[in-house]
């Protein structure tokens, strides 16, 4: 007897305001849990600390002028579960049109801050209660690991400087001035819900977008995304390769049985040309 098969599953894609910020911060977070590279960076981060940043990070984007870039998410039509998000920058020029759902308009942008204040006042609030359950022996822990927690942050330091100082060099060199083209800013998926075609028609939002006005696409991809990219027509055009475990300082990968390496990541910068 063969076995029944999965429901048929469909999303949509809306314009989020500023209540889903929090769950697609979280989305951010999980859909990242196990990269190498993030976990590395993160290590002795507080452990909400990528879901802060994230949630920073999309209050800008969220906020931001319709022309410069634009922030989809998707929804579990079942459910109304945001499982995925998007955002796509563009330079140089106007896209025909930036929203995806004319049926969900955004708040008043001054009710959005509102919105996101009170959300971050909870949080403050819930961070000052869990910081004040510590004890004295946490602190002297705290002491006790300074010096490698210096080093810690030495290597990291230097990590993100190598990063940094490569993306800057690939943006000079693709986006000079006077380039019109778009770029994806940043993709994630509910991990629950990946390999399930979420990605892939967010990434040709987009894409579409993009051969309507006749201008290319580029993408600087995580060691674990760009299946999705080169399904979708990216080519890699340059990459940077890193060995994490030079800046791990003996610290081994959590989860990884044996010699705990963090091994070879690489950076993909891919591009997709316009097709006409």
């Amino acid at each position: 007897m063969s076995s029944p098969k999965p429901s048929p599953f469909s999303f949509t894609l809306r314009t989020p305001t500023a209540q889903d910020i929090p769950a697609l911060a979280q989305t951010a977070a999980d859909s990242f849990a196990t990269d190498a590279n993030s976990q590395l960076k993160n290590l002795r981060a507080h452990p909400n600390h990528i879901v802060d940043m994230m949630r920073d990070v999309l209050n800008d984007w969220v906020f931001a002028d319709p022309k410069k870039c634009v922030v989809l998410k998707a929804v579990d039509d079942s459910t109304g579960t945001s499982v995925g998000w998007v955002c796509w920058g563009f330079k140089g020029f106007d896209i025909p049109s930036a929203t995806c759902d004319a049926t969900t308009p955004r708040p008043a942008e001054d009710t959005q801050k509102q919105e996101v204040e009170e959300a971050e006042k909870s949080k403050t609030e819930a961070s000052v209660s869990k910081e004040g359950s510590g004890d004295a022996a946490s602190v002297t822990t705290g002491e006790a690991d300074r010096e490698n927690d210096d080093k810690y942050d030495d290597n990291i330091k230097r990590l993100d400087e190598l990063t940094n100082d490569h993306m800057s060099e690939w943006m000079a060199h693709i986006m000079p001035e006077g380039t019109k083209c778009m770029f994806l800013y940043s993709i994630a998926i509910n991990p629950a819900y990946q390999k399930r075609g979420i990605g892939s028609v967010l990434i040709r939002w987009g894409t579409e977008k993009a051969d309507e006005a006749g201008v290319f696409c580029w993408v600087h991809s995580s060691d674990g995304g760009y299946g999705a990219f080169e399904a979708n027509g990216y080519v890699e055009r340059q990459r940077l390769v890193v060995n994490l475990d030079e800046y791990a300082g003996g610290v081994k990968r959590p989860g990884v049985e044996g010699d705990g390496k963090w091994g070879e990541y690489v950076f993909r910068y891919m591009v997709r040309e316009p097709r006409r």
